[in-house]
């Protein structure tokens, strides 16, 4: 459930917000201490300390909330906004990116190991791209195409998801 607080005592993302850099044991694994690197007034973005590719960055909002699904709508104009400038930075530095969040319903926890929502901006080009959604359509159905707005005007925060896409206005879920 959304939380306009945040939980430093149970939560890996909130601590590091509330203290200001990584708990020790990220910190000493991947010798990042404070890793903030662009923030609005409800969201931050930092790298993933454990990258998939150089230059992954995950968007978080600053309140605990388990999924991006519970983004308050009067957030929701910001977090795009946010996210297509994060999205242009990387692209101009890494190449073409892609788009993902796995979503956990509520009232469950850790569905990608941490309970707090997190996008991952990913730079990817569009073979891998295709080849990676290929695989997931192969398993799942997803809907349609949509932009970020309307797909998180779409998400339920009650059920866990998977969004995707190549970008911001062709994000299945």
């Amino acid at each position: 459930m959304a939380s306009d607080a945040i939980r430093h005592d149970t939560c890996c993302f909130c601590s590091e917000m509330a203290r200001g850099q990584l708990p020790e044991n990220f910190a000493s694994a991947s010798g990042l201490h404070n890793r903030g690197i662009a923030e609005s007034r409800h969201f931050m973005a930092i790298p993933s300390i454990s990258p998939i590719a150089p230059g992954h960055v995950l968007i978080i909002p600053k309140s605990h909330l388990t999924s991006l699904a519970q983004t308050p709508p009067s957030h929701r104009d910001e977090f795009v906004s946010f996210v297509e400038m994060l999205g242009e930075r990387i692209k101009c530095q890494w190449g073409p990116t892609a788009f993902f969040e796995h979503g956990v319903g509520e009232c469950r926890t850790g569905g990608c190991g941490v309970d707090h929502a997190h996008l991952h901006i990913l730079p990817m080009d569009q073979g891998d791209f295709s080849n990676v959604l290929g695989r997931i359509l192969d398993d799942h159905a997803l809907s349609p195409s949509r932009n970020l707005l309307d797909t998180l005007s779409e998400l339920s925060s009650s059920r866990s998801y998977l969004v995707i896409g190549h970008s911001l206005e062709e994000l299945r879920h």
